[in-house]
């Protein structure tokens, strides 16, 4: 597995040709659209019959632009998103890298988790640097998998999926990294997003798909991370995680994590916190899950909340792609 070929489209192929039923999308449109009327999509002036070759050459990690300290993969700036930490690689010592922990949905902090066994795995998070929103794609194959996978970049609107050529939305990056077995492959794509491009639409629901292209393929493997506009701040929203604890149980909700670091934060947002919504599903609006907010709170947790805006939820609908919907099945 690698960004090269059979990654994205062989420029021969129509961009329905995997299977997948992503609309192709160039995400200009989005960026230069100023409200949600503007943002309607034109099918016949966006819809791109076919695809050329669109993936990052993999460079040496030690080529990267951005900082990292560990050199394990993760930049400083996402490691201190996600919780890892930028000056250890393998800070529980078991083994694994905070990297491949991360891509195959291990716990990077705990000795006790280890990562399964699975022929492929990814992770999609983001941070928030310099003006843009820097997605990363964490991705994990193992020696029976390298060279028949394919990774492919969306967004979900108004239920519909609609494929992104990587390019369009700037110069991605892709590095190799060396994973704790070196006949398996351990991949970094970077993707680096406008943050106006959020803070004009108010939410952008991006998607990674790495799919099996070989006979009797497995299901694939979907990564969903909305994110929304907060008071000028960028967002990721997560549906809540098994060890937040909330006061009479753990309902079913999302929280709101910023991508920015707390030098980028308004004062009057609180630390140790993270805001909490309390959510139950109402419906389904094609390949996304409509879900009402019912309560919401800051809760204590290693990052920051708005109780303002986390507070301003209240009453109102959310739409979060479903997973399952996404990958067509």
């Amino acid at each position: 597995m690698g960004v090269e070929a059979p990654y994205g489209d062989d420029g021969d192929r129509p961009a329905d040709a995997t299977g997948s039923d992503m609309t192709m999308l160039h995400p200009l449109a989005l960026a230069r659209s100023t409200n949600t009327a503007a943002f309607c999509l034109c099918a016949s002036v966006l819809v791109l019959a076919a695809v050329a070759k669109e993936e990052p050459a993999v460079m040496a990690a030690g080529n990267r632009i951005a900082t990292d300290m560990d050199m394990d993969g993760l930049s400083d700036a996402h490691e201190l998103v996600f919780g890892t930490q930028p000056d250890s690689s393998d800070p529980d010592g078991d083994g694994y890298s905070d990297l491949e922990e991360y891509a195959r949905g291990s716990d990077p902090n705990d000795t006790a988790s280890i990562p399964t066994s699975a022929e492929y795995a990814m992770s999609l998070g983001a941070c928030q640097v310099d003006g843009k929103v820097r997605l990363l794609a964490a991705i994990y194959s193992d020696q029976s998998k390298i060279g028949l996978l394919r990774f492919e970049l969306g967004i979900v609107y108004q239920g519909q999926v609609l494929r992104i050529p990587l390019r369009s939305l700037g110069t991605p990056q892709a590095f190799r990294i060396q994973p704790s077995d070196p006949s398996d492959r351990l991949t970094v794509v970077e993707i680096p997003i406008p943050v106006a491009l959020v803070r004009r639409v108010g939410q952008v629901n991006f998607v990674t798909i790495l799919r099996d292209t070989s006979l009797g393929a497995s299901e694939p493997s979907v990564c969903i991370l909305p994110l929304v506009n907060f008071s000028g701040i960028t967002m990721a929203v997560e549906q809540t995680p098994a060890t937040l604890s909330v006061i009479g149980g753990r309902p079913a909700g999302i929280v709101y994590r910023p991508l920015a670091g707390g030098a980028q934060l308004p004062s009057s947002w609180n630390s140790g916190e993270i805001c909490f919504q309390q959510t139950s599903a109402v419906g389904m609006n094609g390949a996304s899950v409509v879900l009402e907010v019912e309560g919401a709170g800051c809760v204590p947790m290693d990052t920051y909340c708005s109780p303002t805006s986390c507070g301003a939820g209240v009453g109102r609908s959310i739409e979060l792609p479903d997973p399952a919907a996404v990958a067509g099945g």
